[in-house]
């Protein structure tokens, strides 16, 4: 999972690597993670919307 990788990544300096969904939001914080979601969730939003558009002018 991205969250996952984001809270393993050497900007956060773990010793120990992030296991959990749960332990990602711990190192990540609120702030952080309500950001990276809405990325992801605009993201996939954006790709949706272009197949859509695709879709559409195709016919």
């Amino acid at each position: 999972m991205k969250v996952l990788r984001l809270a393993n990544s050497a900007y956060y300096k773990r010793r120990e690597s992030v296991k959990t969904v749960h332990e990602a939001a711990l190192v990540l914080g609120t702030k952080n993670l309500s950001e990276v979601l809405l990325m992801l969730f605009a993201a996939k939003l954006l790709i949706l919307l272009k197949n859509m558009n695709f879709y559409l002018s195709t016919k």
